[in-house]
C-alpha cells in the first residue's frame, strides 16, 4: 500500500466499507491506480508496455466501470458490492473464498489454476 501515500491518497484514499455510497469510493481508487499504470504504460514509440500492468489496469478499468454505472443505476445493490469486496480484500481468506466460488461458478478448477500457475513460475 506504500504507493497509495501522499497525492494519490488524496484523490482517493483506500475506501471504507462504512462510508457513505462505498462503491463510488472504490471505483475511484480502483481507477486511479488504473490511470497510473496507464500513464506509466501509455504507448509511444519504441515503449513495450508491462503485459501485466495493462492487465491489472484493465481489470480496475473493468471494475471501476462496472460499479459507476452500478452506483448510478442500482445504489443499494453496489453499495453491498463494495462493501463485500473491501472487506474480502481487508480478510485476505475471504477474496480468497470469493476467487474459488467464481471460478467455479465459470467451470473452471481452483486447484488446475493452481497447478499452472506453480508450473509456469
Amino acid at each position: 500500500m506504500s504507493r497509495w501515500t501522499g497525492a494519490f491518497a488524496a484523490l482517493a484514499p483506500y475506501p471504507n466499507p462504512e462510508q457513505a455510497r462505498p462503491a463510488r469510493a472504490l471505483a475511484a481508487w480502483l481507477a486511479v491506480d488504473a490511470g497510473r499504470r496507464w500513464f506509466r504504460n501509455e504507448p509511444r514509440p519504441g515503449f513495450m508496455p508491462d503485459r501485466d500492468d495493462m492487465t491489472v489496469m484493465a481489470a480496475e478499468l473493468t471494475a471501476s466501470w462496472v460499479l459507476t454505472a452500478l452506483d448510478h443505476s442500482m445504489p443499494g445493490m453496489s453499495a453491498a458490492i463494495a462493501q463485500d469486496v473491501i472487506g474480502a480484500l481487508a480478510d485476505g481468506g475471504a477474496a480468497g473464498e470469493r476467487l474459488d466460488s467464481l471460478l467455479r461458478e465459470h467451470g473452471i478448477d481452483p486447484d488446475r489454476v493452481a497447478r499452472l500457475e506453480a508450473e509456469a513460475s
